[in-house]
């Protein structure tokens, strides 16, 4: 099985269904509690289907989507890099990997590519 991210139309990133929900475990927490409601609307469906539809999001939504998914994927370098599992290593950088691509995805989105919008957001990292 997997799971999918639909960024846009004809856009999607698949992921093996343990890397799937392992990247919206992490990317959620990023999330505070007044923004309750993206949150909701975005994974409150992700345990019974393993996917999320970002092409609906606008460009608010989209762009804070993006930074909790990257903020969430540095903390997570950081931390495996402060308890490496050396059994774990190639299984841990492909993962790396495919969250790393899913972020370039979503900077390749034209919803990515307004400034205005990325520095309301600063306060957020």
């Amino acid at each position: 099985m997997s799971g999918d991210f639909f960024i846009s139309e004809g856009v999607s990133h698949g992921a093996s269904t343990f890397f799937f929900m392992a990247i919206v475990e992490f990317t959620q927490n990023e999330y505070l509690d007044h923004e309750r409601e993206i949150k909701d609307s975005l994974f409150s469906l992700t345990d019974a289907f393993k996917f999320i539809i970002l092409e609906e999001l606008d460009q608010r939504d989209f762009i804070r989507f993006h930074q909790a998914t990257k903020n969430a994927l540095k903390k997570f370098i950081k931390e495996k890099g402060i308890n490496p599992d050396p059994n774990l290593q190639d299984y841990t950088d492909f993962f790396i990997a495919n969250w790393k691509e899913l972020v370039q995805l979503l900077e390749k989105d034209a919803r990515y590519g307004i400034s205005s919008l990325k520095e309301s957001f600063s306060s957020y990292q």
